[in-house]
């Protein structure tokens, strides 16, 4: 008589299986999350193609691209001690997306966009809500002096507009000859001094910023150390000037192709693809590749 075999697995043939289950989850742990991951930078950059579009279309009309909040407004007759006036609104105001919160920032996780905890002059953006939406012309904008826990209303929300940074195209453009090296630590005087024209009448280039996967600008835009008063106070420069002389030193840096190859040394995606990790204005190494999604003017 033969003998019958139970019916069901060996421990062998379930140690194989679940050895398999293994290996497979461990892959899918791995590759998916990488590819939701490329998935959301690929939205982001179709969101701030679009936006770049609306911004055009804005331009076509107004010989202009948008100012940016707390930018002095230009007068081109005033006197030194003449009154100073500057824009309190958003881009969004200006492009009339900002209830479009699917068009705000993907990786965004608050305001705070480089991870200090407070929030500095470039990060900030009045949206409707908030007691400094509204202001008229001739109150002074955010000092950057209020943390991101102290943020009023709607700045401690998730929920954050891309960064957009308008500059006039000749004054980046002058930095770059001035100091072709410059690494965005101390202001160099000439940049605003070689003109005297702060701001510009009119700005003809922009930068669009997503903090990007690991939600970090790393420097950009706002001097490292953490102190950006400290910073801004060295420069000797007025006071009304500032927000403008931030966004010269934001599209400098992040404009820079140091090695030459079309690609932008601090953009996420570049970095990402080719592994090259360029000396940063404030370089950690525990932060990896962080780095803002950068799609500029053009």
């Amino acid at each position: 008589m033969k003998a019958v075999r139970a019916a069901g697995f060996t421990l062998i043939e379930l140690l194989t299986v679940i050895a398999i289950i293994s290996i497979l989850a461990g892959l899918t742990a791995v590759v998916i999350p990488r590819v939701l991951e490329k998935a959301k930078v690929t939205d982001a950059v179709t969101d701030m193609a679009q936006i770049a579009t609306a911004l055009q279309g804005y331009y076509t009309e107004n010989g202009t691209y948008p100012p940016g909040y707390g930018y002095e407004i230009f007068q081109p007759n005033a006197g030194i001690n003449d009154p100073i006036y500057f824009y309190h609104r958003s881009y969004t105001d200006y492009l009339g997306i900002t209830d479009a919160v699917k068009q705000y920032d993907r990786f965004s996780e608050d305001y705070d966009t480089n991870g200090n905890t407070s929030l500095q002059l470039l990060e900030f953006l009045p949206l409707p809500g908030s007691v400094w939406y509204g202001l008229t012309s001739d109150q002074t904008p955010y000092d950057g002096t209020q943390t991101v826990d102290d943020a009023p209303d709607k700045l401690s929300s998730s929920e954050r507009p891309y960064i957009y940074i308008p500059y006039a195209k000749k004054d980046v453009d002058r930095m770059r000859r001035l100091d072709p090296n410059w690494n965005g630590q101390t202001w160099n005087n000439d940049f605003i001094r070689a003109t005297n024209i702060v701001p510009p009448p009119q700005y003809d280039a922009f930068i669009l910023m997503s903090v990007g996967p690991l939600n970090n600008t790393r420097g950009l835009i706002s001097p490292p150390g953490g102190n950006e008063s400290a910073w801004l106070n060295a420069t000797d420069e007025a006071p009304q000037d500032h927000y403008y002389m931030l966004a010269m030193r934001a599209a400098y840096l992040a404009l820079v192709d140091g090695n030459d190859d079309g690609r932008l040394d601090l953009d996420y995606v570049a970095r990402r693809d080719t592994r090259w990790v360029p000396q940063m204005p404030d370089l950690e190494i525990d932060l990896g590749y962080a780095a803002p999604i950068i799609i500029p003017s053009q």
